[in-house]
């Protein structure tokens, strides 16, 4: 692994991708960490067998410090503060907005109203 850290933050390790298109990311948050790669699964199986790691998790990214986090239809990661007090009808506005000015429609707003419900 031959991760570096972000020159802007110490904190978020990044490597080039293997064919130069894009970068990995590993932040770094006391003891927790978000992953951005393809291949997670492979980066766990060696930072449990060769390091020693005892990870959770594993999945699609939902929360993280604070957080909750939606996927949008072209694959957009978006994040929304989860201590904020929001409706349903105010959600369904919002989602009303991201598609009709910028286009996006998020990936079933259900998983958006459970968050608030």
């Amino acid at each position: 692994m031959k991760f570096f850290p972000s020159k802007a933050d110490t904190y978020v390790w990044m490597q080039p991708k293997v064919d130069g298109t894009s970068y990995q990311y590993i932040a770094v948050y006391i003891d927790d960490l978000l992953i951005a790669m393809e291949d997670l699964a492979e980066l766990c199986k060696i930072l449990k067998n060769e390091y020693g790691f005892q990870l959770k998790g594993g999945s699609p990214l939902m929360y993280h410090l604070g957080l909750d986090y939606v996927t949008d239809d072209h694959g957009t990661l978006h994040a929304i503060p989860n201590d904020i007090l929001i409706t349903r009808d105010d959600l369904a506005e919002l989602c009303k907005i991201l598609e009709n000015k910028y286009g996006y429609k998020l990936k079933g707003d259900s998983c958006l109203c459970t968050t608030y419900a």
